[in-house]
């Protein structure tokens, strides 16, 4: 999956840094990025079960690899499962200038 930005942003040095979401700072993890599924009109959520990880980044976009426990269920049905992304640390998310991205521009 990849998610554009309006706005340009710094890459993050070693996207092996954000783990299921969050990164360790002094021995404590902080949730960075969250993904969601919004179920579809027949979806079952017990069947939208996945994991990610960060593949790649861009100044303006963020590639995801997705992994979805049971991959048949998804979007099986003609109502399609939406993705929410939440980005929870703003100061992680900077523009290419240094500032913080205001929200509407995430």
């Amino acid at each position: 999956m990849e998610i554009g930005l309006t706005k340009e942003i710094q890459t993050i040095p070693k996207l092996t840094m954000i783990t299921n979401g969050t990164i360790e700072v002094n021995g404590e993890m902080h949730p960075v990025l969250e993904l969601d599924i919004e179920p579809g009109e027949d979806s079952e959520e017990e069947n939208l079960g996945f994991t990610w990880y960060a593949v790649s980044m861009t100044n303006t976009t963020l590639t995801i690899q997705l992994e979805f426990a049971n991959a048949h269920f998804i979007s099986a049905n003609s109502a399609r499962e939406r993705m929410k992304v939440l980005i929870r640390d703003p100061l992680l998310f900077t523009s290419y200038d240094g500032l913080e991205i205001e929200r509407e521009h995430l």
